[in-house]
């Protein structure tokens, strides 16, 4: 499959992806599918940023759905999502606008000249830049929200972080919690760090709070475990009701950093040996994020890269196409 058609085929299913999930935690849509995991809030809005570059109406539904359920978002957590400069500009500028719309102040002029289009694929000048995304060097019409969006039910698997949020509240314990429950224990500091996305230090003090409160055991030098049997008793769900976990922080960011490299305009234009390898730096670049959420990226030399590559993401895509069907979660 050549590049562009790749890109093309890339872009349309996660956006399809991204609309099937933010339509279970109240964005303004219909969801076709119900999710079994438990998804990552943050890691699924720097994703959908990056995505809907391509689809101003998913873009600003996001926007409308931050500005509505923003107690419920971790802006600390969310910029720590962020992975290179394409990603922080994204963040500044969705901050920017929850500030300006949250306290009704005005965002200074940009200063930048360094602006681009927010929206790929859209021609034409913009009258009236929203001042917000000008600051951080992206130009797009001036957006407002328009309070449509809805709260996250919390029962459905996939809301499954902002219930424990509700809970605990927006700290490094609700997310620790979180890993604990979902994914298999007992699991290591490094792994339950990376997934909280807090700082080291955050992380080993709710691991030190919740093991004082008698919820999660040390199993061994630095692996913890908890006590599912007492979660679920409180949470009001069966043992097997807990929904299925993902590693979203990877998973996803390794999405984004290949979909952004596929719209690399060169490389339809490059022979085959090239495009190999080029293809092998980029999954050398995304291997330690999708080997830890347990794809295998495959190790083929330049000449076989290019399809490594394909694989790796078909494998990632049904996965997502799933919806984690056949993890044994059932209905709340």
């Amino acid at each position: 499959m050549r590049p562009s058609a790749l890109s093309d085929r890339l872009d349309r299913e996660l956006r399809d992806f991204a609309w099937d999930e933010w339509a279970q935690m109240g964005v303004l849509a219909t969801p076709r599918r119900r999710s079994v995991w438990a998804q990552d809030p943050e890691a699924l809005v720097i994703f959908t940023l990056e995505v809907a570059r391509d689809d101003p109406r998913l873009f600003d539904e996001l926007l409308d759905w931050l500005a509505v359920n923003e107690s419920l978002v971790n802006l600390r957590r969310l910029r720590t999502m962020c992975d290179g400069s394409e990603d922080d500009d994204l963040f500044f500028a969705v901050f920017l606008w929850l500030d300006e719309h949250r306290r009704s102040k005005e965002v200074p002029s940009s200063k930048r000249v360094d602006v681009e289009p927010l929206f790929r694929g859209l021609s034409g000048a913009i009258s009236d830049p929203d001042p917000a995304f000008a600051a951080a060097g992206l130009l797009r019409p001036v957006v407002t929200p328009s309070g449509k969006a809805g709260t996250p039910e919390m029962r459905e698997p996939i809301n499954f972080a902002f219930r424990l949020r509700q809970l605990m509240g927006l700290n490094a314990r609700s997310e620790v919690v979180r890993h604990l429950l979902t994914a298999p224990t007992p699991a290591d500091a490094s792994t339950i760090t990376t997934s909280a996305a807090f700082a080291r230090r955050n992380v080993r003090q709710a691991l030190l709070s919740l093991q004082d409160a008698g919820v999660v055991a040390q199993r061994g030098k630095q692996r913890f475990s908890i006590d599912r049997e007492g979660w679920t008793g409180l949470l009001r769900i069966g043992s097997d009701a807990i929904p299925a976990y993902r590693a979203w922080p990877q998973i996803l960011g390794g999405l984004r950093k290949v979909a952004r490299w596929l719209h690399r305009p060169d490389l339809d234009a490059l022979s085959e040996y090239m495009l190999g390898s080029e293809a092998r730096d980029l999954l050398e670049g995304v291997r330690d994020l999708f080997e830890e959420a347990g794809f295998d990226v495959g190790g083929a030399p330049a000449g076989g890269a290019w399809e490594d590559l394909e694989s790796l993401i078909e494998d990632v895509l049904a996965d997502l196409r799933l919806g984690g069907q056949g993890d044994g979660w059932i209905s709340l």
